[in-house]
């Protein structure tokens, strides 16, 4: 019998107190039955600590498995004790009673196995974090030159990240929803296995999406909204960067060059 309403998992990673006191205090502000728990692939001990003062459960002692790989633990461990199970990241603020409305899109519409809201910037200004399915020279090209490219191949850098979908004011179909924030039925969840373990780090918001929407729709619900200080590691570090790379070569090699099949459909979701 589930226990919760939602349980989410936070993988961290020595991340500031701060971000998490202020990640937390968001979550809990609902009034649905939710547990949250941080996997810490860093054993940091503050994280610990303020795990121990906000009644949130705290799991490590497995290194640094990676994002996927941690989420999966928390999977694993309770995704059957919950309706519904939230991805999320240690740099996102819930705002607008966002929990509360996204269970009840997803209560009115079982066939939905997967979505996410409105993503906003800090500065209020709208955060293209959805996307289409990726081709090679889209995904290098938006990571590495992008400032380099001619206009016609802009355009299509920004199809890519759905802008000729706005006004984003109604619900989409979409083919891939951003990894720092996935609103999953767990059921769903469990039956596509959680993330595959092959990324250590980036795409695997792409794999996890395309594997969900072979049991429905994932839709981005853009009537409620979080904000996400998005961090863009891979354009700070050489080592970053080289784990983007391997992602890419994996999803690439697993999934092929294809974006035009069903999973690749942008379309208004009717309710």
């Amino acid at each position: 019998m589930e226990k919760f309403d939602l349980i989410a998992t936070v993988v961290t990673f020595n991340n500031p107190i701060k971000m998490l006191d202020e990640l937390q205090e968001s979550f809990f502000n609902t009034s649905l039955k939710v547990k949250l728990v941080f996997i810490d692939n860093s054993t940091n001990s503050a994280i610990k600590e303020l795990a121990k003062k906000k009644n949130i459960t705290y799991i490590s002692g497995h290194g640094n498995v990676g994002f996927g790989s941690g989420h999966n633990i928390g999977i694993n461990k309770y995704a059957k004790d919950a309706k519904y199970f939230l991805i999320l990241n240690p740099d996102v603020i819930i705002e607008d009673d966002c929990l509360l409305k996204l269970k009840n899109f997803m209560d009115a519409n079982l066939e939905v196995p997967l979505c996410t809201p409105l993503i906003l910037n800090p500065d209020r200004s709208i955060q293209f974090v959805n996307k289409r399915l990726p081709t090679i020279p889209i995904f290098f090209a938006r990571r590495f030159f992008s400032k380099l490219l001619g206009e016609k191949f802009k355009q299509e850098l920004e199809r890519f990240i759905l802008t000729d979908q706005l006004p984003f004011n109604k619900p989409l179909v979409i083919p891939v929803i951003t990894g720092c924030f996935m609103f999953f039925r767990s059921e769903s969840l469990l039956k596509i296995k959680g993330f595959d373990e092959g990324f250590f780090l980036y795409l695997e918001d792409f794999d996890i999406s395309r594997r969900a929407s072979k049991l429905g729709p994932n839709v981005f619900y853009p009537n409620t909204q979080i904000v996400h200080q998005w961090a863009r590691a891979p354009h700070k570090s050489i080592k970053q960067l080289w784990i983007t790379i391997q992602s890419a070569y994996h999803y690439f090699v697993k999934w092929g060059l294809r974006v035009d099949g069903p999973d690749s459909i942008v379309k208004p979701y009717n309710e």
